[in-house]
């Protein structure tokens, strides 16, 4: 009887012993198949790569709002119908909304320093700007403050033609000047820093600095 219980444990350790062998050997496989994990190398040109990819150019609009006067009275000897009159002004509020921000087509890899051990990024972004070309203009919120026309449209400009042709256009130029004097050109620098600290901290960068080229932006 002893020798069979004897017997019946040698069995069961063998049984185990196979049992973890093939675990064992299951897991080594697995191992050995397994894709290594994959990290993000950090140089010169992932940054630029990341950076651009996001293609965030626009980081400010102002809605602003500007006086612009507009006066006008036919030629004539002397100023003779102005003097009797004859003249048209116009005080109208433009507004409309001015974009600034940084144009990364500028941005090269000689703009990056990485170190070494890819966990310290420096960054110099392009110098701010003012996107003229996608000015907004806002007619239908304009709002003409006073009007004295008595001159006969004969001789003066139309109503319309005076808000297309002058009115507008020098708006947009306020517009652009208004926007400069309140500082859009260093708040598009603070948002532009800002935005790709965090996205280079996002790719696992310890430390990041970001220039700004004429602007002392705010390091946390």
């Amino acid at each position: 009887m002893k020798r069979i219980i004897t017997f019946l444990l040698s069995l069961i350790g063998i049984a185990a012993i196979g049992f973890l062998a093939i675990i064992g050997a299951q897991t080594l496989i697995k191992d050995m198949l397994a894709p290594e994990p994959v990290g993000t190398t950090i140089t010169g040109a992932t940054v630029i790569e990341h950076v651009k990819q996001v293609n965030k150019h626009i980081f400010v609009e102002q809605y602003l709002s500007v006086p612009i006067t507009r006066h006008e009275a036919p030629p004539s000897w002397g100023n003779l119908l102005e003097r009797f009159g004859v003249r048209q002004t116009f005080v109208v509020l433009v507004r409309g909304t001015v974009p600034a921000g940084v144009d990364l087509s500028q941005l090269s890899e000689n703009d990056v320093w990485v170190s070494p051990d890819g966990r310290r990024v420096q960054l110099t972004l392009p110098a701010p700007q003012i996107f003229t070309d996608n000015v907004a203009l806002d007619p239908a919120n304009s709002i003409v403050l006073s009007q004295s026309d008595f001159c006969p449209d004969l001789l003066c400009t139309t109503d319309v033609e005076v808000m297309r042709r002058d009115i507008l256009p020098a708006g947009r130029e306020a517009l652009l000047e208004a926007a400069y004097q309140t500082g859009i050109l260093h708040q598009a620098a603070e948002e532009a820093a800002t935005y790709y600290e965090q996205l280079l901290r996002a790719l696992g960068v310890d430390e990041v600095r970001v220039v700004v080229p004429g602007h002392a932006v705010s390091e946390d």
